[in-house]
């Protein structure tokens, strides 16, 4: 927390304090989450999510039956 403290006094550069601040808050899961979502941005851009939502959906919906 020293370095959020240094660079707030600084106060140069405010979205370094924004982001240094979400980095540090941030459980390690989260980031990890995060960097795979960086990495793999150009294949989640070819991605129809309409068309996974609409699979997800149809193969999770729950039947019943109305007698």
């Amino acid at each position: 927390m020293k370095i959020l403290n240094q660079i707030k006094r600084i106060d140069s550069f405010p979205n370094t304090y924004i982001t240094y601040r979400i980095i540090l808050t941030m459980s390690q899961e989260k980031l990890n989450e995060l960097a795979i979502l960086s990495i793999e941005k150009e294949l989640s851009k070819q991605i129809n999510y309409e068309t996974v939502t609409n699979d997800f959906v149809s193969k999770n919906a729950r039947k019943v039956d109305f007698k």
